[in-house]
Parts: structure tokens; sequence; C-alpha cells
């Protein structure tokens, strides 16, 4: 009798590891990569200051909580007079050529920042003020979005791009000019 209990339940359990095995894995469905931008990067380093009833919400008019950043930010005007009269949208939807009048894009492109403050002194500053600037994948990753028309619901950037952590390093270090040959 014992000899058929041990058997019987070798054969369940070989029945059962098969019949596992035969299943197809099924695959995690990509997210959609606003969700990721909302995820990863608004939402680690932008809603601590974006956030309903912050002074800087009230000052640029910008709420980036989940519940309504994409509405707020999507083929919406700036809140800073000099952009929307330089015909700047937050974030259009017009691809490629969104990009070159993203609001949003001037302000969280760092490695783009001697542009900014040159060409456009009156944007204010590069987002987070004070803070560590977004990485270079996660630049990359929202130009990306953008010129795929950013969409809400699409995978249109991979998210391997996040996994470059790198920092533009801006490059102060002093040089001495040489003595010019004039004298002067």
């Amino acid at each position: 009798m014992k000899y058929i209990i041990t058997l019987s339940l070798s054969l369940f359990l070989l029945v059962f590891v098969n019949s596992c095995k035969d299943k197809p894995e099924v695959e995690a469905e990509p997210m959609a990569t606003w969700d990721v931008i909302q995820q990863n990067i608004l939402n680690t380093k932008c809603i601590s200051c974006h956030v309903a009833g912050s002074s800087q919400a009230n000052q640029s008019n910008l709420i980036l909580t989940s519940d309504v950043a994409y509405a707020m930010l999507i083929d919406k005007t700036p809140h800073n007079t000099a952009a929307a009269l330089d015909g700047y949208k937050l974030i259009g939807t017009a691809g490629l050529e969104s990009l070159s009048k993203s609001f949003f894009w001037e302000k969280v492109n760092a490695p783009n920042q001697e542009h900014f403050y040159e060409d456009h002194p009156e944007y204010g500053e590069i987002m987070p003020p004070g803070a560590i600037p977004l990485t270079n994948g996660e630049i990359e990753f929202i130009g990306q979005w953008i010129v795929a028309g950013a969409p809400k619901t699409s995978e249109v950037a991979s998210i391997s791009l996040l996994d470059d952590d790198s920092y533009f390093i801006l490059d102060t270090t002093f040089h001495v000019l040489a003595p010019p040959s004039s004298g002067v």
C-alpha cells in the first residue's frame, strides 16, 4: 500500500511539473512611455515642487502629479510670458517640430543650458533648480517621446535608455588665456 501511495504521488508530481513546463510564459506588457516618464521622472524629480498649492506650482501654473500632469503639459501654452510670445507649447504633439518649440524640453535639457541661458534669459532656470538635473538617459527618453508625438498610451521609447545614469557636467574650469601678441 505504501508503495502504491508513493508511486501515485510521484506520478502526480511528474504530471504536474510537466504540465507547468508546457504553458507558455506570459510576457509583461510594456509600460507606455508616458507612464514611465510620470513614474520614474516626474514623480521622483518634479512633484516635490510641482504639487497643488506649492509656490512653484502657482508661479508656473504647472502641477505634475499623476492625476493631472499629462493634461497640464500637452498642447498647453507656458505660463512664462516670454516663452508664450515665442510660440512655445509646454509639450506639443506634432513630432520633431514640437521638440524645438517645447518649453518643457528647454527647461529639462541640461546639456543645452548654454543655449538656454544665452538665448532665453527670460525663461527662468533649468529644472530642477538647485538640484541634480535629469540624467542623460532621462533626457533622451523624454526627447524620443516628444519626437514620437508625446502619446499617452504607446511605448515609443526604449526603457533601456534610462540605464544611462550619467549627467551632463558643465566644464567650469578656469583656463588662462595666452598673452596677446600685440601686448594689449
